[in-house]
């Protein structure tokens, strides 16, 4: 009904042209958007998003020279995106078209929208290359093109978009190497290239993004080792995941340079050796995991320091000796401590009461022997208890 009475009630073109914004998300528009909308040559905003529109983008635009903002996130609409939408929409500076039913290929032709900020076509069903044009958007800084189909490689073209901040190519079917070239982009914040199929290793010839923080590279196929300068390179690196590859030989204890590091998960990889001592000077680490690989040695005493710590993941390892009787002391904020199937023998330390927070506590498959320590029942928030 809102679309239809913005055409009825308007009084000639004269009163239409005064309409600069047009805000209707988060209601239950149904139909289809009326081509007459774009004729508004005033308009520069248009935010249509969470509601239940559906059908086409027309491709008949008019021309709202003015238009920047264009919001129809979250809806039905389905069909290709016009290869013309940049001709008619010259200036447009936000694009977010994600959760919907666009498929087809991601038009080339949107690089002609050179003052675009943002471009979002998430969660829709796009196949085909990205297309290398979209590297002539100089001015973006958010690019979100994560859970459809894309396929091919990753290109060389993204390290032109010298000021993106954002990055998110997660959950499609990438293939090839990461290019070198997006760790130059000194702005750079976010990567998600998780849920893919990309190869190789991470160079060491890392560019200096000194503002990335979350850097995810989860379920990939990469391999080799993780540089021991990654942290010299990424020093603000608040979020690393690199769990569900093929990295392998020892864990650089050069890690413990990234200062501002709040969560590393390294699980279901070919990581060996003992966990370096020095992840303990992470004061700000929260969560680590590092299940699933074929770690040996001991738990140091010293990995203790990161007072921080809520979780713990070190199941499926080959981790051996006695807990820690100072573990809790250290990690007082722990919530979940998973150290099953494991090599762990001598008895559970009574000590473990001390983590009073505590959730959950996996310790089945090992060698602890003697008896239960009644201390455990001290714990009031344990929510979880395997002994097995």
């Amino acid at each position: 009904m809102l679309l239809l009475d913005l055409r009825r009630n308007s009084r000639g073109v004269e009163e239409s042209c005064r309409i600069r914004g047009v805000m209707a998300k988060n209601n239950f528009l149904t139909g289809t958007i009326p081509s007459s909308i774009f004729n508004l040559s005033s308009l520069s905003n248009l935010d249509l998003s969470y509601n239940n529109l559906k059908g086409i983008i027309p491709s008949q635009l008019g021309n709202p020279s003015s238009l920047q903002k264009l919001f129809l996130n979250y809806n039905q609409l389905s069909g290709e995106l016009p290869a013309n939408i940049c001709n008619n929409l010259p200036f447009l500076e936000i694009l977010l078209l994600d959760e919907n039913n666009f498929g087809r290929r991601i038009p080339s032709t949107l690089s002609r929208c050179k003052h675009l900020q943002t471009l979002s076509l998430s969660v829709n069903g796009f196949s085909g290359a990205i297309p290398k044009e979209i590297g002539n958007l100089t001015k973006l800084k958010s690019l979100y093109l994560s859970q459809n189909s894309l396929q091919g490689e990753i290109l060389e073209e993204l390290g032109n978009l010298a000021e993106l901040e954002e990055l998110w190519l997660q959950n499609n079917f990438l293939t090839g190497t990461i290019p070198s070239s997006i760790f130059n982009l000194s702005s750079l914040s976010n990567l998600d290239l998780s849920y893919n199929n990309l190869k190789g290793i991470i160079s060491s010839q890392l560019g200096n993004p000194s503002s990335l923080q979350k850097l995810f590279l989860s379920y990939n196929q990469l391999s080799g080792e993780l540089p021991a300068n990654i942290c010299n390179n990424l020093p603000f690196l608040e979020i690393l995941l690199l769990d569900e590859n093929n990295f392998g030989r020892r864990i650089p204890s050069t890690l413990s340079r990234c200062k501002h590091l709040q969560t590393l998960s390294l699980s279901v990889n070919g990581f060996s050796g003992a966990i370096p001592k020095e992840i303990g000077n992470l004061t700000k680490l929260k969560s680590l995991y590092l299940s699933q690989n074929s770690l040996q040695g001991i738990i140091s005493s010293q990995l203790g320091n990161p007072s921080s710590l809520q979780k713990l993941f070190l199941s499926y390892n080959q981790l051996s000796g006695e807990l820690p009787a100072n573990i809790c002391k250290n990690l007082p904020f722990l919530e979940i401590l998973l150290l099953d199937e494991n090599n762990f023998g001598s008895k559970i330390p009574s000590t473990l009461s001390r983590c009073k927070h505590l959730q959950t506590l996996a310790l089945s498959v090992n060698g602890f022997s003697g008896a239960i320590p009644k201390e455990i029942c001290n714990l009031t928030k344990l929510k979880s208890l395997y002994l097995g």
